[in-house]
């Protein structure tokens, strides 16, 4: 488990509750991973990712107007 953790850390140095919450969720789903190796073949904890949430300016909306969030697809 160490080594994904390390990988998630590479790849997303900067998102510490994303690193929290894959710790939490990796703590919780050793033992099936630990049972099951065609997850960990299919590097399925790899592919983890942090939600990014991306708020867009509307072209044309009121000053002061609120904006709304878009989560886009995060590859």
């Amino acid at each position: 488990m160490s080594d994904i953790m390390a990988y998630v850390k590479a790849r997303d140095p900067h998102e510490k509750e994303f690193h929290q919450a894959v710790q939490e969720v990796m703590d919780s789903i050793q033992p099936v991973l630990d049972r099951n190796p065609v997850y960990r073949r299919a590097r399925i904890p790899e592919r983890l990712k942090p939600l990014v949430l991306r708020a867009v300016a509307a072209p044309g909306a009121e000053p002061g107007a609120t904006i709304a969030g878009h989560r886009g697809a995060h590859r």
